[in-house]
């Protein structure tokens, strides 16, 4: 794709008025922090083992 592509479907994107950057989900940002809280908090997989 050239620039100019890109800034055609760009400038038809926000002539349409798309959101941009916004993303809905069926989580709260509290689920979603109490969530990367727990991933945070999980102890990485030690080095050359093989987890799943």
């Amino acid at each position: 794709m050239t620039q100019e592509e890109f800034n055609q479907m760009l400038a038809v994107a926000i002539a349409q008025g798309l959101g941009g950057g916004t993303y809905i989900s069926k989580y709260s940002g509290e689920e979603i922090d109490a969530l990367l809280d727990k991933v945070a908090a999980m102890d990485p997989p030690a080095e050359g083992s093989t987890t799943q």
